[in-house]
C-alpha cells in the first residue's frame, strides 16, 4: 500500500463536509414536508402492476409518487398509538426464525431493523427513510411488493388490515445531502424501527 498522507486525507474530507454543511444551510428556508397521506393496510392492493401508469405503488393514495423522480426523504407514522405494542409483537414474530408454514418453509422476508429499545420508545413515528430516485419503487417495497430479500417494512405480510398509517415526504433537490436530512430527521423523530445515523 502506498504511504498515506492523513493530513491531506482529513483536510479533503473536512472540505467535503463543509460543502455539505453549506448546502444544508441553503435548504433551511425552502425545505417543506407534504401534508399527511393516510392509508390502511387493507388499502394495499392484492397485486401491483409496476408497469401500468397510476398503479405502480400498490395503494391508490400513493400512486402519484410515480411522478416524483428525484430524491425524497419519507416518513411513516402510526395514526393510533394504541396499536404500537401489538405492532412490535407482530413484527418481531414475523422476523422470528419460528415464522414457518405448516410444511416448515421459512415465511420471513427482510424487514427493517427492530431495535431492542423499541418497546420503550414513546414515538408514533414508525420509520424514516430516503431514496435518491424513484420513491414509488421504494414505497412499493415497503408495502410488501418487493423482493423478499430487499430490506423494507414489508407491511402487507405482517400488519393488521385495520391499522392506519400516515405517509409524509420531502423532495430534496440535491441528492448528495439526502442521507444527511434523513439522519437529522431520524434523530429528531426517533422512529420505532429502522437504522440510526448520527
Amino acid at each position: 500500500m502506498k504511504k498515506l498522507d492523513f493530513n491531506k486525507i482529513l483536510d479533503n474530507r473536512k472540505s467535503a463536509l463543509d460543502k455539505r454543511k453549506n448546502e444544508l444551510e441553503d435548504l433551511k428556508p425552502i425545505l417543506k414536508i407534504s401534508k399527511p397521506i393516510e392509508f390502511t393496510i387493507s388499502d394495499i392492493a392484492k397485486t401491483v402492476n409496476a408497469r401500468k401508469k397510476g398503479e405502480k405503488v400498490g395503494v391508490s393514495q400513493l400512486n402519484f409518487l410515480e411522478n416524483i423522480k428525484g430524491s425524497v426523504v419519507y416518513i411513516y407514522e402510526i395514526v393510533d398509538n394504541e396499536i404500537k405494542q401489538e405492532l412490535l409483537i407482530k413484527l418481531a414474530a414475523f422476523r422470528s426464525a419460528d415464522n414457518k408454514d405448516e410444511d416448515g418453509n421459512d415465511l420471513r422476508r427482510s424487514t427493517a431493523k427492530l431495535p431492542t429499545s423499541a418497546k420503550d420508545n414513546d414515538t408514533n413515528i414508525l420509520y424514516v427513510g430516503s431514496v435518491k430516485e424513484y420513491v414509488h419503487s421504494r414505497t412499493r417495497q415497503h408495502l410488501g411488493f418487493g423482493h423478499p430479500h430487499t430490506f423494507s417494512l414489508q407491511l402487507k405480510y405482517w400488519a393488521d388490515p385495520n391499522w392506519k398509517f400516515r405517509f409524509y415526504y420531502l423532495e430534496i433537490v440535491n441528492k448528495d445531502i439526502t442521507t444527511d436530512i434523513e439522519a437529522a430527521l431520524s434523530v429528531e423523530l426517533n422512529p420505532l424501527i429502522g437504522k440510526r445515523e448520527i
